[in-house]
C-alpha cells in the first residue's frame, strides 16, 4: 500500500516536473514496482506466514523453536532452552 502510493505521488511529481518526465517515468515504474512487489512479499513472509507455520508445525508434534525454525528433537530432556537462539522451548501440546 505504501509503496503504491510512494510510486503514484513519484509519477505525479515527475508529470509536474516537464523534461523528460517520460523516461522517468517509464523508469520508476519499471524498476519500482518489481521491487516493491519484492519487499512486500518479504514482509508478508517475515511477519505473517512463516511464525503461523512454527506455530502450526509446533502444535502438530514438531519439536521446533518457535523463534528461529531450529529442529530441537534431537536434544537432552534438560535442555530448557535452543542453542539457536537461546529462546525458552515450549512443550509440545501434539493433538
Amino acid at each position: 500500500m505504501l509503496t503504491g502510493i510512494i510510486l503514484i505521488g513519484s509519477t505525479l511529481y515527475l508529470l509536474n516536473a516537464g523534461n523528460n518526465a517520460t523516461l522517468y517515468i517509464i523508469l520508476l515504474w519499471s524498476i519500482g514496482l518489481p521491487i516493491a512487489g519484492v519487499i512486500q512479499a518479504y514482509i508478508y513472509l517475515h511477519f505473517g506466514y512463516i511464525p503461523q507455520l512454527r506455530r502450526e508445525l509446533h502444535d502438530r508434534g514438531y519439536d521446533i523453536c518457535l523463534n528461529c525454525s531450529y529442529v530441537l528433537t534431537n536434544l537432552p530432556n534438560h535442555q530448557t532452552d535452543c542453542p539457536e537462539c537461546g529462546t525458552q522451548r515450549t512443550p509440545i501440546t501434539a493433538h
